[in-house]
């Protein structure tokens, strides 16, 4: 007899719809079978519209991601050479500056006259 009733407790629960069936029912009596497959195909479109988007900004991601590697090197390069000519600019600077020293000291008179 308790088993009975728990069948028959079983069965109106089921027969009950929760609260979420209730709001779909709902919303398809609300809205015409026309227009939820209109919003069904607009929805297809936007996914296949995102997917394709996602696929164009993959294949931009890889391509800048090459390029930057390539201009990095380069990158590398240009900024080492540009350290040297650094120091090879300071080293002549500090020879221009001796030099000057050394004019200075032995002539001068030859500076005064120019200035």
């Amino acid at each position: 007899q308790q088993q009975q009733q728990q069948q028959q407790q079983q069965q109106q629960q089921q027969e009950i719809p929760d609260a979420s069936t209730l709001f779909a029912r709902e919303i398809i009596n609300l809205i015409g079978h026309e227009d939820i497959a209109k919003v069904i195909e607009y929805q297809e479109e936007i996914g296949e519209n995102l997917r394709l988007s996602c696929e164009a900004l993959a294949q931009m991601n890889d391509f800048a991601g090459k390029e930057y590697t390539k201009l990095f090197k380069e990158y590398q390069k240009h900024t080492k050479i540009m350290k040297e000519m650094k120091q090879d600019l300071d080293y002549v600077f500090q020879k221009i500056k001796i030099l000057k020293e050394k004019i200075y000291t032995t002539y001068p008179q030859a500076l005064i006259q120019k200035s």
